[in-house]
């Protein structure tokens, strides 16, 4: 008897992961901008901050991808759809 692999039984690791990061780094941005921390606020110092839009569409995006980890027939929850929704919203405010 062959038990599979976990990780070709399972691929929700490979979304997972991009997901926490982007969650994560939009949490830590909007931390830095709470707290008033500005080297939480830039990946690079010798880069410009991350608005804090863009960290909510960061964190938007990472509950996204959290949020289809389970692969199945739906291609796309409405819970996902009022993310990407927020984050089109977002960024067309802020192109404005």
């Amino acid at each position: 008897m062959t038990v599979p692999s976990s990780r070709s039984a399972n691929p929700n690791y490979i979304i997972i992961l991009p997901g926490l990061l982007a969650l994560v780094l939009g949490g830590t941005v909007l931390l830095g901008w709470i707290f008033d921390i500005p080297s939480l606020t830039r990946i690079n110092p010798s880069w410009n901050p991350m608005v804090p839009s863009t960290a909510v569409c960061f964190m938007l995006s990472g509950l996204s991808l959290l949020k289809c980890r389970k692969f199945s027939d739906q291609s796309v929850s409405v819970a996902q759809r009022i993310a990407i929704l927020l984050i089109v919203l977002l960024a067309g405010a802020m192109a404005i």
